[in-house]
């Protein structure tokens, strides 16, 4: 799992957030993904691809929706399509 502002990598783990193995998290996740109150679960986030191979997870590619591949989120240069960095997204203002 990519390190992120919530992870801690050294030996003075003061957080309050819970170390769980990757055998827990991949089947917390899982069990999440899988249905909440029998409903369809939809994901969305940045570059979920990356987030699911490390994971070692599926998720059906229709309850998927990718901020990294939505055009109205990308941004133009000439012709082609760039996806914009998650923090440029997050920081915008609706």
């Amino acid at each position: 799992i990519t390190k992120s502002t919530y992870s801690n990598n050294n030996n003075n783990n003061n957080s309050s957030i819970p170390i769980v193995s990757f055998q827990q998290c991949q089947n917390e996740i899982t069990q999440l993904f899988a249905s909440i109150s029998n409903k369809k679960v939809m994901v969305v986030g940045h570059a979920l691809e990356n987030d699911f191979e490390a994971l070692e997870i599926t998720h059906p590619i229709s309850l998927v929706r990718d901020t990294a591949f939505f055009v109205p989120y990308m941004r133009q240069v000439r012709t082609k399509l760039y996806s914009r960095k998650l923090s440029v997204l997050s920081s915008e203002e609706s």
